[in-house]
């Protein structure tokens, strides 16, 4: 217990640009690098694409192909330096939203983003549209105003709109909960941009004559779903969370008790309704834990305050702070089998290298 409030404090008073490098380090540690070449080459460049032609169901993420096009970035290496920039600007979206949160509640802010599955992804898909969603996901979740509200949700559907609708429709179901009510303004505004967007790229794909979509692909998916389940339950299970589990348990824990009753809209929000669409998609810990990336941030806001963590006189603060590094060190994330280290920074950079190197022009 000492042990642990020691390291809460000194995590609490670090300099928040070397506590940053501290967490990107341990991050990079335990999950390691994937870049999704095969992907880019065949699927994810403008000119596999031809954009700004409408040729497949996924061309409705025309964030990353909109930018590569203004870029005039053709080739695999080219994409893969956009989306380590991308990467960047998500980190730097981290640290600088930490910092409205002031001395101390920043670093803890800091600590409960990086360890997010969503931001773990973020290394393990490089090349995908992870970024630009990770992006609208945290100013949305972060926003106070109209305007960041209608940004964030903007910036999150030319990441992907169908992720987009789904964090609306959950952000909407725990806004019914009487402690998430004051939600109801950031879910309407997000559900409402969403929708126009939605209809708005669908209407373009169905006169590019885009026929395929990822409803038609349900089964085939649900399939493989199934048989991820029943394969490792348990490891299905945690990973879709992963160590924000305990954050999540807690508040439920909280909130269930100090009211009596059990709270369906926030089991439905947190759980049942994400899971269902995860399931549906086979799309596992990264979709799920971008879908419900708004929400988690809601949760930590409301255990921000019920713990008073930005109280520099609350003793407790440390302690959770420091048990939760813990077993964020100690607990596996997405991709890796070890809890502190898995496959390794080195070997991950060695990847990286190699898929840049071996990228070519398409014609």
């Amino acid at each position: 217990m000492k042990f642990a409030d020691s390291l809460g404090k000194k995590l609490l008073r670090a300099n928040p640009a070397l506590l940053f490098l501290l967490l990107f380090l341990t991050l990079l540690a335990k999950t390691g690098i994937h870049v999704e070449t095969a992907n880019i080459a065949g699927s994810y460049l403008p000119t596999a694409q031809n954009f700004p032609k409408l040729t497949a169901y996924f061309s409705a993420s025309i964030g990353d192909n909109l930018l590569a096009k203004i870029l005039h970035v053709t080739t695999v290496a080219q994409w893969i330096y956009l989306h380590i920039l991308l990467i960047g600007i998500c980190f730097a979206t981290i640290y600088m939203t930490s910092l409205k949160f002031g001395k101390g509640a920043s670093n803890a802010f800091m600590i409960y983003m990086f360890s997010l599955s969503a931001t773990a992804s973020l290394l393990m898909t490089i090349g995908k549209y992870d970024p630009i969603t990770f992006i609208g996901a945290t100013i949305l979740a972060s926003g106070s105003s109209s305007a960041q509200l209608i940004l964030g949700s903007a910036i999150m559907c030319l990441g992907n709109p169908e992720m987009s609708v789904v964090a609306a429709l959950l952000t909407k179901a725990i806004s019914y909960d009487r402690d998430f009510r004051h939600l109801k303004h950031s879910s309407n505004i997000l559900l409402t941009t969403t929708i126009i967007y939605c209809l708005a790229i669908n209407m373009l794909l169905i006169q590019s004559g885009v026929q395929r979509s990822r409803a038609t692909l349900i089964p085939f998916y649900a399939l493989q779903s199934l048989v991820s389940v029943v394969q490792n339950p348990l490891r299905y299970t945690y990973f879709l969370y992963g160590i924000t589990w305990i954050v999540l348990l807690i508040a439920l824990h909280l909130l269930i008790r100090n009211s009596g009753s059990v709270r369906p809209m926030l089991l439905g929000g947190f759980i049942a309704i994400p899971l269902v669409f995860t399931f549906i998609t086979a799309d596992g810990t990264r979709v799920f834990s971008l879908i419900t990336m708004p929400i988690t941030i809601y949760l930590y806001s409301y255990l921000f305050n019920y713990f008073k963590l930005g109280d520099s006189t609350n003793r407790l603060a440390p302690t959770i702070i420091g048990w939760y590094f813990i077993a964020w060190l100690i607990l596996p994330g997405p991709n890796s089998s070890l809890g502190l280290l898995s496959e390794g920074a080195i070997s991950s950079m060695t990847r990286l290298s190699t898929a840049i190197q071996n990228s070519y022009p398409l014609r």
